[in-house]
């Protein structure tokens, strides 16, 4: 076990002591890039493709909701907690 630590840090000690290779001494230039093209013919959009479509509605959200509206005591308040809970939600990937 002695020698497995010893190899560890000779390793951290020549790796922090190692002199950079000429790579990464280099000078960095930026890449040439070809500005882009206008297109040919415009493009043209028409219409909505979400008009049939709702959001999704997360189910454990709008029980949390139910439940705290049934504790309510006001019942206009609790009429307008109950529209919350059918209000879409988003989920980031």
């Amino acid at each position: 076990m002695k020698g497995f630590y010893a190899a560890v840090a000779a390793s951290a000690i020549s790796g922090a002591l190692a002199a950079p290779s000429p790579v990464e001494m280099a000078q960095i230039t930026p890449a040439a890039v070809a500005p882009a093209a206008a297109c040919a013919t415009p493009v043209t959009l028409s219409g909505n493709p979400f008009v049939s479509r709702s959001i999704f509605a997360n189910p454990f959200y709008a029980s949390e909701v139910s439940s705290a509206a049934a504790a309510m005591t006001d019942k206009a308040l609790a009429s307008a907690a109950l529209k919350v809970a059918d209000v879409g939600t988003f989920q980031w990937m």
